[in-house]
């Protein structure tokens, strides 16, 4: 009894040395208004919760700033420029940086769905129906 009273305490005392690290560097700054939030870099959030198969277009985007070392933890997107024409991948919350991963090129082919296969050789034409086994 008495070893699971010490793990207790000791537990507490590392979620609170967590927290306070946090707030001291700089995740939590914002929240106190000073710290390195005011020397930070601007990044491209969502306004709204952005889902998967959508379209980023730039009314969805607004700049927040972040502390530098976001950029250097974190592949996050760092421009507007590079969301253009992007498709969404993963849901992405309002106010939350961009993953890079989060983000790609519109698939032109999407597995699992129908398309039309055209082939020319010497006149000779052969159109298909066929499934897409893989997104391009």
């Amino acid at each position: 009894m008495f070893g699971s009273a010490k793990a207790t305490g000791f537990r507490a005392r590392a979620r609170a040395t967590r927290m306070l690290a946090l707030v001291l560097g700089g995740l939590g700054a914002g929240v106190l208004g000073t710290g390195p939030v005011a020397a930070g870099v601007d990044l491209p959030v969502p306004r709204v919760t952005i889902h998967p198969g959508d379209a980023i277009v730039p009314t969805l985007l607004v700049e927040r700033k972040f502390p530098e070392a976001t950029v250097q933890r974190f592949a996050v997107v760092v421009s507007r420029s590079e969301l253009d024409g992007m498709e969404v991948r993963r849901t992405l919350l309002p106010g939350q940086p961009i993953p890079l991963n989060a983000v790609a090129a519109p698939q032109l082919v999407k597995r699992g769905q129908p398309a039309r296969l055209v082939f020319h050789d010497s006149g000779l034409i052969i159109v298909a129906q066929v499934e897409a086994m893989q997104g391009t």
